[in-house]
């Protein structure tokens, strides 16, 4: 069925899917809107809003990894989810990382990049909790 949907709509054609299996959304689709309370609030490509590229750090201590990675990449760039830590920064930035934070003695469980989900995002935009 995707395929259809992404044959159908080559060349000048345009496919209007509505569908809240927003995983399915970002496989099938190059462009989307997001509508919440019957307001639409953003219209772009996939690419655009997934956008952010960055690392995910699992460590221990948390909380001194945070700290010593918010004094490197600013505040603005750091979020806690689901007790990891995610960076907004390029993943070629890995070894610094790793060595900034084993250099003060943190263990590193996982370092690797990651890219947000279109689920991600719309809850992002919309303020809406996931699971909700």
């Amino acid at each position: 069925m995707r395929k259809l949907i992404k044959d159908i709509g080559q060349g000048e054609r345009t496919v209007l899917l509505s569908s809240h299996l927003l995983g399915e959304v970002e496989q099938i689709c190059d462009r989307v809107g997001v509508i919440s309370n019957g307001k639409l609030i953003t219209q772009s490509t996939v690419q655009e809003l997934l956008g952010e590229e960055g690392v995910l750090v699992r460590a221990q201590p948390i909380e001194q990894a945070q700290d010593i990675l918010t004094r490197i990449y600013g505040a603005d760039a750091i979020s806690r989810q689901d007790g990891a830590i995610r960076l907004k920064t390029k993943p070629e930035n890995s070894v610094e990382i790793n060595r900034s934070l084993t250099t003060a003695g943190i263990g590193v469980s996982e370092l690797r990049p990651f890219e947000r989900s279109l689920e991600e995002v719309f809850f992002q935009l919309t303020g809406e909790k996931q699971g909700s």
